[in-house]
């Protein structure tokens, strides 16, 4: 049954969708992708990837599962509009992952007991980033529910009684958990290829399954994923590809990953964990955890071996090694479990255990301080947004520079019937004059002043004649640091209206028309 902690937490993770509707540019391909598909259907050749392919192809399935989940609020409601449609793409891929974590839960709750589902649901909940990009159309959160359903697997399996039935029914389950891992390898994300070994290691070192059965398993998942891909992946890029085997030797054979940025080795674990995990109780709840139950040892070391030899890569991402996130809050609860359980032999249990429910209300508020500062990101979206309700005319020729495109200026708020909108990238690859142009949404501040001596690498060059004819006509502003506040005296705060003084905010994005 799902409880009113789990209800609360689709709740909040929809509340995170409506308070940043906006997407980044890392999210563009599977959006577009979704968008292309529910818009043009067959004719793919329509399709935005082609003129935009991005660094790596990528794989159009997950776009095609929440294509398939909204196509019919868009036969049914015909009159929803493009903007409606990316909240609905969205919330479905929202709630998909959201009842995977619930369904870990579950797992969690009947295997351990009520103490530490509660605990593990607090800790999950309250955290920020799995929250806020559950409904972001990230390639690493369409591989999320299916990794956190095969840890689900893994862990119900192992928490059964030893007899005939249901050793049957659990190594069933071990199969199944490898198959899904091996399929989200080949489909979504090739990293998930180390978890798949790391589970699998632990298995085959505790005899759990044999190395033959555990190869079959995986080969079932692997040869899966790779004729499905093939398939669907040629077809929509129109030559044979298998897009997470080209990003994979893209990635990690040519090392292109590293010209992203580099982190030193330690950065999972000194800086990205502490950062997922949010509550500053976890990481240290999670040690005491293991130290302490030994229920946890069965999944601790797949866990580290996945986040160690990921280490050894030089780029770093938290999104990389989001797939342990619910493992290494597993572990949090039973710290937490251990401590609370015990309230009744002393006081300084009944002490503990109330400072960490305090943390875990302290890690919402701080939640719902970095939703509100995330949503102040995406000036891009915010701007065409702002012309599409602002301009009345119907002849409107709009280009949308690059900075504007990486912060939300998607497919689906290109809305207005009848208007162009123009996203060339290089000055050579516009067909016409740059006279064409009614509207130019631009990062550059000084474009409407300078005119013709415009050098923006996004926009073509303004021909003299008209540099004085752009006029800005909006500005959008984004998040640009946190004021010091703290250096102010004591009565500052008493001051109504102070916290808006907290967040600095920065012009980032104009609207210019032509007058």
């Amino acid at each position: 049954m799902i409880d009113v902690l789990d209800y609360s937490y689709l709740v909040l993770i929809l509340v995170h969708l409506f308070a940043s509707p906006f997407t980044k540019v890392e999210e563009s391909f599977n959006l577009h992708a979704i968008h292309d598909i529910l818009m043009h259907g067959s004719d793919i050749y329509s399709y935005d990837h082609f003129e935009f392919p991005g660094v790596v192809p990528r794989t159009f399935i997950g776009a095609i599962v929440i294509s398939l989940l909204a196509k019919p609020v868009q036969l049914l409601a015909p009159w929803t509009s493009k903007f409606a449609l990316q909240y609905i793409v969205r919330g479905i891929l929202g709630l998909i992952n959201g009842f995977s974590l619930i369904y870990f839960r579950r797992v969690v709750t009947r295997a351990f007991g009520n103490s530490v589902g509660f605990w593990f649901g607090l800790f999950q909940y309250s955290q920020f980033h799995i929250t806020y990009y559950a409904s972001r159309t990230l390639p690493n959160m369409f591989a999320f529910p299916l990794t956190t359903i095969a840890l689900a697997l893994w862990i119900h399996a192992q928490s059964g009684n030893n007899n005939n039935n249901n050793n049957r029914h659990g190594q069933q389950q071990l199969q199944t958990t490898i198959a899904i891992l091996a399929f989200a390898t080949i489909v979504f994300r090739f990293e998930i290829l180390i978890v798949t070994a790391a589970v699998a290691l632990s298995l085959l070192i505790n005899r759990q399954l044999s190395p033959s059965v555990i190869i079959v398993a995986g080969l079932k998942g692997g040869i899966f994923g790779l004729i499905l891909s093939a398939i669907v992946d040629s077809y929509f890029w129109q030559f044979p590809l298998i897009p997470e085997i080209w990003g994979f030797y893209f990635n990690a054979i040519l090392g292109k990953s590293s010209e992203w940025g580099v982190e030193p080795i330690h950065a999972y674990f000194s800086k990205h964990i502490p950062k997922l995990l949010l509550n500053p109780a976890a990481l240290p709840l999670a040690v005491f955890g293991i130290l302490f139950d030994r229920r946890s040892h069965k999944y601790v070391a797949p866990t580290v071996l996945f986040i160690s030899v990921y280490s050894l890569q030089p780029h770093k991402e938290w999104r990389f090694i989001i797939y342990v996130v619910p493992l290494i809050s597993l572990y949090a609860a039973f710290g937490a479990s251990w401590l609370s359980t015990r309230i009744h032999k002393s006081f300084v249990y009944k002490i503990t255990s109330f400072l960490i429910l305090s943390l875990v209300g302290l890690t919402f508020l701080l939640s719902g301080v970095f939703l509100y500062v995330s949503s102040l990101n995406y000036p891009g979206g915010q701007a065409l947004q702002f012309l599409n309700h602002q301009a009345t005319t119907t002849n409107v020729s709009v280009h949308l520079d690059v900075s504007t495109c990486m912060t939300g200026a998607t497919l689906f708020l290109q809305t207005r019937h009848g208007w162009e909108y123009d996203k060339t990238e290089h000055k050579h690859e516009q067909e016409a004059s740059y006279d064409r142009f009614t509207h130019v949404i631009s990062a550059d501040a000084d474009f409407a002043a300078h005119g013709h001596q415009a050098t923006m690498r996004t926009i073509p060059t303004i021909d003299e004649h008209h540099g004085s004819d752009w006029h800005r006509q909006h500005a959008v502003k984004a998040f640009a640091g946190i004021n010091p506040v703290w250096t102010h005296k004591p009565e500052f705060f008493l001051q109504p209206g102070w916290w808006n003084y907290v967040v600095k905010l920065q012009d980032r994005i104009f609207v210019y028309n032509r007058q």
